[in-house]
């Protein structure tokens, strides 16, 4: 019965045009350079887009010159170009452009970010902070009780109430 099922094998690989040696492998190689459009499930590094971290501003800019890019407080910029270390490039709200560097603060994807809504000075330990109404500032830590470990532009971190501050 050995010889019957090996035979039928041969026979097969010989009517589709394989080899004696023909695996799986070879095969879908074969049927994936005949012009086959079937889905891989693993994409082609060329398809990939590339990701850019993300930025959130700090304060508006209006630029002066005509590939600068004017930019609001609290909006998600993503940089293309930080080579420079003053002007960076990159886009937002579908346009490309030059903006200082220092206006910007880098962002995780699950950070939250939030606008002051009050001017307030904020104490913890030895460390003051004052808040500025329209601050922007990021979520460094937990939120408990109403209040949110935060962080401004200049690295310093506090406990806010939540109702001073505005989610963006």
């Amino acid at each position: 019965m050995e010889s019957t099922s090996t035979s039928s094998a041969a026979a097969l690989r010989r009517k589709f045009g394989f080899g004696h040696r023909s695996c799986s492998l070879e095969i879908e190689d074969k049927v994936r350079h005949s012009g086959s459009h079937s889905s891989s499930p693993l994409q082609s590094p060329k398809s990939k887009k590339k990701e850019y971290p993300q930025f959130i501003v700090l304060y508006h800019f209006k630029g002066k010159e005509k590939d600068d890019l004017d930019l609001r407080a609290g909006c998600k910029v993503t940089v293309t170009d930080s080579s420079d270390p003053d002007w960076w490039k990159g886009k937002y709200n579908g346009k490309v452009g030059y903006f200082p560097a220092t206006y910007l603060q880098r962002i995780i994807p699950s950070q939250r970010v939030f606008q002051v809504t009050h001017t307030m000075n904020l104490s913890e330990g030895f460390n003051g902070m004052r808040l500025h109404k329209d601050q922007i500032v990021v979520q460094c830590g937990d939120e408990e009780n109403g209040m949110v470990h935060v962080r401004s532009a200049s690295n310093k971190e506090a406990v806010c109430p939540r109702k001073y501050l505005l989610e963006l």
